[in-house]
């Protein structure tokens, strides 16, 4: 069976990749040092595809009932995207406020992160 969810991941990849656009995800550099004076080292940054989702909280009329949140379909290729990252989106850095795998039969299809301003 996990032939099938390879294949959804995939799939997934590939639509993200064609509909989307680059995004670059920057992880902090590894800390060395004695605990109580950590040393960072150089973040390093990863070239992603995604697709912008802005979501806008709404209640059964249509009316707004919140603020609106920036949320990008991130490919699961390679690199896992955390809290603790940062990403650009044409030019503007995001701090990550969540990160939500979209997984399925073990195999994570896509990642969504819910961007801060």
């Amino acid at each position: 069976m996990t032939a099938f969810y390879d294949r959804m991941g995939a799939t997934a990849t590939r639509l993200i990749g064609r509909f989307g656009f680059t995004v670059t995800l920057q992880k902090p550099g590894a800390t060395t040092g004695p605990e109580w004076a950590p040393t960072f080292g150089p973040p390093t940054t990863h070239m992603l595809a995604a697709i912008d989702q802005n979501i806008r909280l709404m209640d059964a009329t249509g009316t707004l009932i919140g603020t609106s949140s920036r949320v990008l379909m991130v490919e699961a290729i390679g690199v896992v995207p955390a809290r603790a990252d940062r990403v650009q989106v044409r030019g503007v850095w995001h701090e990550i406020v969540d990160v939500r795998p979209e997984a399925t039969g073990g195999v994570d299809l896509f990642y969504s992160l819910t961007l801060g301003t």
